[in-house]
C-alpha cells in the first residue's frame, strides 16, 4: 500500500515525524541510520555498496528547505508541479536491480532534485541526466555540485523515449512511472545493458529490468510492484513490446 502524509509543521518547528530542521549533526546521522535499517534494508535491499552509499550521499541536501523535517521519511517528497521525490526505498532498490559498475554509461530520466542521479553517478563512470523541465535540470545540477558530483552531463528534453545523443548506455533509470516502454528505447543499451522502468497505471504498476542479450534478443523480468507518480512526457507513443 502506497502511504502519503500530511506535512504539519508544529509551533516549535519539529514535524510529527520528530526530526527537526536544527538537529546536530548526530541527530541527523541517526535519523539517515534509522532510514537504512528500518525502511531500506526491511525492502530487501542488502547489497553492502548500496547501502554504504546511502550513507555517503547526503539526501537532505537534495530536499527542499521546508520539506527537510521528513528528508528520510518514508514517503514522496513534493518539488514542484506535482513531481515528487521517491520514497527512499524504492531508489536504493532500483539503484541495486540496475547492477551498476564502476565503468558504466548511464542515462537518468528524470532529474528531479538529482537525488537519484547522484546515487548513480556514485557508483558509475559517467550519467546523463534528462529531464523534460529545464527548472529540474539546473536545480538537479546545483544540488550536485554542491556535493562535488562532476560526471553527469544533466540536459534538458523528452527523456521517455530515451536519448539517443549519448547512447549506448550500460543502464537506463527512470525516476517516474510510464503506462508502457517505447520500443526503441531498448535497442540504446549496449549488449549486457539493463534498463528498469516501473510501468502500468494506478493500482497496478510493476517494477521492470529489461536485459539485452545481444543485438536481437531482451530478456524481460518483472521484480516487484509499486505505485510512484507518472514521469512528464510530450509524445504519444503508443507503441509497446
Amino acid at each position: 500500500m502506497q502511504v502519503r502524509f500530511i506535512f504539519n509543521l508544529y509551533q516549535n518547528d519539529e514535524l510529527f515525524f520528530g526530526y527537526n530542521v536544527n538537529m546536530t549533526i548526530n541527530a541527523i546521522e541517526q535519523h539517515r541510520f534509522n532510514m537504512i535499517e528500518q525502511q531500506i534494508r526491511t525492502w530487501e535491499v542488502l547489497d553492502p555498496e548500496v547501502l554504504n552509499l546511502l550513507h555517503q550521499v547526503p539526501r537532505e541536501k537534495f530536499v527542499p528547505t521546508e520539506y527537510q523535517g521528513v528528508a528520510f521519511a518514508d514517503t514522496e517528497i513534493p518539488l514542484y508541479e506535482d513531481v515528487c521525490m521517491l520514497a527512499p526505498k524504492l531508489e536504493a532498490r532500483l539503484i541495486q536491480s540496475s547492477s551498476l559498475q564502476k565503468k558504466d554509461h548511464v542515462l537518468v530520466v528524470g532529474s528531479g532534485s538529482g537525488y537519484l542521479s547522484a546515487l548513480t553517478a556514485s557508483l558509475v563512470k559517467s550519467v546523463v541526466s534528462v529531464d523534460i523541465n529545464p527548472y529540474f535540470t539546473k536545480l538537479a545540477k546545483q544540488n550536485c555540485q554542491n556535493i562535488k558530483l562532476n560526471n553527469i552531463e544533466f540536459v534538458t528534453g523528452d527523456g521517455s523515449l530515451g536519448w539517443l545523443k549519448n547512447q549506448p548506455y550500460d543502464a537506463i533509470l527512470f525516476a517516474g512511472s510510464l503506462p508502457h516502454l517505447p520500443v526503441s528505447i531498448r535497442n540504446q543499451l549496449n549488449v549486457n545493458g539493463r534498463l528498469l522502468a516501473i510501468l502500468g497505471e494506478a493500482p497496478s504498476m510493476h517494477a521492470t529490468l529489461i536485459t539485452r542479450l545481444n543485438d536481437q534478443d531482451f530478456e524481460e523480468e518483472i521484480l516487484f510492484e509499486t505505485v510512484v507518480p507518472s514521469l512528464q512526457v510530450k509524445h504519444e507513443n503508443t507503441f509497446v513490446f
